[in-house]
């Protein structure tokens, strides 16, 4: 197994060593889909079924899978989209609330043509949205990962006063947008885009000088911001919605990917201490995730949030891994017997 896992890694290497930089991919809008009153952009690489269907974290869009998107192209048909109001996709009418998107979401899919049923994969706040599109369209999953997902669970009270400082400026940068201020306030403008773009800050991102052009001009309509906003405020609805429509996803192939620092090392020594004790909550609440599936592994990686920057292969493995499983048919379970909720503490091997 191991000997195949290589040689699938090697091939992706190889099919994609001569392309152009990773970041141009999502520089400029893939394909424009009318999904309601509004346009979602959408990006596919690769051939195949099962359909591989990645959704990004919040605030984030189809860029957050530089690292992956392109190398699972020889894998399957891979397809990464942007949220109503980010990247490339118009601004929607109704509230950011995870049932909405994965309704959404849904109605992109059959407007491309995709046939179901499709590997979901979520990252952070993206793991919640697809975790209620499995509860509202479950015949039209075959698979299942979860990249250090949203889970319902109590946070921190400093984290809740960060979320407050984080959606304060959030609106601020919104309004200014909105009335136009940005072109007398440079400072204000760079200070706003640097809340809204921070995956330059992460390793193996892929981002060119066309992607940054592209997100600078996004970053002076008010769109993304207020995306934003309305994700995070209507994220405790997005977690009512997951808890009444929760249901078993039976032996759907899954692997759940689980970070082990979430930004520690960049608190104060105070904050660090109760984020470290935050952290066997949220590895609870994973495992909680993990049980609503009776095929499913569970890595517990060491890495920070973003696993698709840290720990890519990870990503790619798991992904591949799913896939598999879907293609083995009745078989598929066997892939996953060994590790079914086992806490597989996977070492830091990337650079």
């Amino acid at each position: 197994m191991r000997l195949v896992r290589l040689t699938v890694w090697m091939m992706l290497c190889c099919s994609v060593a001569n392309a152009a930089p990773a970041g141009d991919l999502y520089a400029a809008p893939g394909h424009l889909y009318r999904v309601g009153q509004h346009r979602v952009n959408l990006i596919c690489l690769g051939s195949g079924r099962p359909v591989v269907v990645l959704d990004a974290g919040l605030g984030d869009w189809s860029p957050s899978w530089i690292p992956v998107q392109r190398r699972l192209a020889s894998l399957t048909t891979t397809c990464a989209y942007d949220r109503a109001g980010y990247g490339f996709s118009e601004a929607a009418r109704t509230p950011r609330t995870s049932v909405a998107i994965a309704s959404e979401l849904h109605a992109l899919l059959l407007a491309a043509k995709l046939p179901p049923p499709y590997v979901l994969v979520g990252h952070s706040f993206g793991g919640l949205n697809q975790q209620a599109f499995a509860d509202l369209y479950l015949g039209d999953v075959a698979g299942l990962v979860f990249v250090d997902s949203t889970v319902d669970v109590q946070f921190p009270p400093f984290l809740n006063r960060l979320t407050g400082s984080e959606l304060a400026a959030g609106r601020q940068c919104a309004a200014m947008a909105r009335e136009n201020a940005f072109r007398t306030e440079p400072a204000s403008f760079e200070r706003c885009f640097h809340w809204l773009w921070g995956l330059d800050t992460l390793p193996n991102n892929g981002i060119t000088p066309a992607l940054v052009a592209a997100v600078r001009r996004q970053a002076r309509h008010p769109a993304p911001y207020e995306a934003h906003v309305s994700e995070m405020t209507q994220l405790p609805t997005s977690e009512a919605e997951i808890r009444a429509r929760a249901r078993s996803w039976g032996s759907l192939p899954m692997v759940v990917l689980t970070a082990t620092t979430h930004g520690e090392n960049e608190l104060p020594a105070a904050l660090r201490d109760a984020m470290v004790r935050f952290e066997p909550v949220w590895r609870a609440a994973q495992d909680n995730l993990a049980a609503r599936s009776t095929c499913v592994r569970h890595d517990l990686l060491q890495s920070d949030h973003y696993i698709q920057f840290y720990r890519p292969r990870a990503v790619i493995d798991a992904i591949t891994h799913v896939v598999s499983a879907v293609r083995a048919g009745g078989a598929r379970c066997r892939l996953f017997a060994a590790d079914r909720y086992a806490h597989n503490l996977v070492p830091r091997t990337e650079q």
